[in-house]
């Protein structure tokens, strides 16, 4: 999953959308974890622009986080400093209009919530 997911993340503009996102870490775990890096330096030591340089020119990437809870967005805005290539909304998951434009596009849609009842499920089974 993790090579998929980077292989569509490396475009430039590319989406990807966490529905249910919750009280998760998980959108800065990706960051950490290397993904919509903010510079990147060639082997003759030149950086190049920044995803936030990119993405006042349109570009980069970015990780939408959504979640119907008013409280949990709040909380993981309060929680989070803020980041060039994280966003977080409130928002249905079945009415994604008035979020993203029409002519826009989502390169990846992680459901977070099975993701996680897929991991736990996955535990108790080893576990028993």
């Amino acid at each position: 999953l993790d090579s998929w997911v980077r292989s569509r993340m490396a475009m430039q503009d590319s989406c990807c959308l966490l529905v249910g996102c919750g009280n998760s870490p998980m959108a800065e775990e990706m960051i950490a974890d290397g993904y919509c890096k903010e510079e990147k330096e060639d082997q003759a030591g030149n950086t190049e622009e920044s995803e936030q340089e990119k993405k006042a020119k349109g570009g980069g990437c970015t990780i939408v986080n959504i979640d119907f809870s008013e409280t949990v967005i709040a909380e993981m805005k309060a929680k989070y400093p803020p980041h060039p290539s994280i966003e977080y909304h409130i928002a249905d998951a079945c009415d994604l209009a008035s979020l993203f434009p029409q002519d826009s596009s989502i390169e990846v849609i992680i459901d977070k919530g099975i993701l996680s009842l897929h991991t736990n499920l996955s535990i108790q089974v080893k576990m028993a």
